[in-house]
C-alpha cells in the first residue's frame, strides 16, 4: 500500500513538473537565448575561418595557416571544418527561433488548457517556422517568410541529414506561397546574420511588451 502511495506521489511531482516546464514560455525564451547564443559563437569562428581561408586563397602563400583546431576538407578548395560550421549555425539558430516562436504561442495562450497529461501538445509538434508564426499570431513580411522558410531546412533535414526523408522536400522548390526555398549553398552567406538577428530581436521585443 505504501508502495502504490508512494508511486503516486512521484507520478504527480513528475507529471506537475512537466505541466510546469510546458506552460511556462519563460523556459521556453531562455532556451531560445542559449541555442541563440551558441548559434552566434559558431557563426563568429565560421566567419574567421572563411576570412582566414580568403586571405590565403588571395595572397601568394603556399602554406595554409590554418586556425587552431580547424583541419581541410577539401584539398582541391582548402574548405575547414571551421568555414562548414555556417551550417550548423543556420541549424542552431532555427531551434532559438523555434523554441522563441513557441514562448509567443504559450504566452499567448493559445495553447488554451494547461497540460496535466505527460504528453507533448500537437500545437507544438511543428518545425515549420512561418507555420509557427501564424499560431503565434506573429506578423512577418514576405522577406521574412522566406528567411524563415530557408532557416526551416536546416530544422527539418538539411542542418542534419544529407538528404530529405522524401524527395518532395529535396530543395530548390516552390512554395504554396509562391515563395522559393533554396539549398544550403544559395543561402551560405556571411551578411544574412543582420537579417537573422533583426527579426530575432524583433520577435523578443514582442515577446516583452506582452
Amino acid at each position: 500500500m505504501e508502495n502504490n502511495n508512494l508511486d503516486r506521489i512521484n507520478f504527480e511531482t513528475q507529471m506537475n513538473s512537466y505541466s510546469s516546464c510546458l506552460n511556462e514560455p519563460i523556459r521556453w525564451k531562455f532556451k531560445a537565448l542559449k541555442l541563440k547564443h551558441a548559434a552566434d559563437r559558431l557563426y563568429n569562428r565560421s566567419l574567421d575561418a572563411f576570412y582566414n581561408w580568403e586571405e590565403f586563397v588571395n595572397s601568394e602563400h603556399n602554406e595554409y595557416d590554418l586556425l587552431e583546431g580547424d583541419k581541410v576538407i577539401d584539398q582541391d578548395f582548402y574548405f575547414t571544418y571551421d568555414m562548414e560550421l555556417l551550417m550548423v549555425y543556420y541549424l542552431l539558430i532555427g531551434f532559438a527561433f523555434e523554441n522563441l516562436i513557441k514562448a509567443h504561442i504559450i504566452k499567448n495562450k493559445v495553447y488554451l488548457k494547461k497540460s496535466k497529461a505527460l504528453k507533448f501538445p500537437n500545437i507544438l509538434k511543428d518545425h515549420d517556422l512561418v507555420n509557427l508564426c501564424k499560431k503565434a499570431k506573429l506578423e512577418i513580411s514576405q522577406k521574412e517568410s522566406t528567411l524563415l522558410n530557408n532557416i526551416s531546412e536546416f530544422v527539418i533535414w538539411e542542418g542534419r541529414y544529407p538528404i530529405p526523408i522524401n524527395h518532395v522536400y529535396k530543395t530548390p522548390r516552390k512554395n504554396e506561397d509562391g515563395t522559393w526555398t533554396y539549398s544550403a549553398g544559395l543561402i551560405s552567406n556571411y551578411s544574412i546574420q543582420i537579417d537573422v538577428n533583426r527579426l530575432f530581436n524583433r520577435f523578443l521585443s514582442i515577446y516583452e511588451e506582452k
